[in-house]
């Protein structure tokens, strides 16, 4: 027997979903740049490239110095995202934060990672006792 399927409306859908009815944080600057008229700002490509470091290094490095072979391939990944920035000012924009970590005066506050609660540590121990008899039947 061929029973028919429900399909859900985007209306539908917006009131089964849990978040229901909230509204994206960047809504309310929307909003308030449609009221003044104001245009969306224009953020330089080289600025973007810069966060995109930034966000990598803590990311990725923490608190280590950058070497050669992670320069290089900084340098290939933001290439290939930000074309239009120029193959010399991103690595102008890479030996420059290199240069900072290295002198310790790089600005990145990275925050220490918090402890966890009983309960967390509890709830991981178990995750992780039935990943391994998974593993043992398996």
């Amino acid at each position: 027997m061929n029973t028919p399927t429900r399909r859900m409306t985007r209306s539908a859908a917006k009131k089964d979903s849990p978040d229901s009815g909230k509204k994206p944080p960047f809504h309310s600057k929307q909003k308030k740049r449609a009221k003044l008229r104001a245009p969306v700002p224009s953020i330089p490509m080289e600025v973007r490239a810069e966060k995109a470091l930034e966000a990598i290094y803590v990311c990725c490095f923490g608190r280590d110095l950058l070497e050669e072979e992670d320069e290089r391939l900084l340098s290939i990944i933001l290439n290939a995202v930000f074309t239009t920035v120029g193959q010399p000012q991103i690595e102008s924009i890479i030996n420059e934060k290199a240069k900072k970590v290295a002198e310790g005066t790089d600005e990145i506050k990275i925050p220490e990672p918090m402890p966890l609660s009983k309960v967390a540590v509890q709830m991981q121990m178990k995750d992780l006792q039935f990943l391994r008899q998974g593993d043992e039947k398996s």
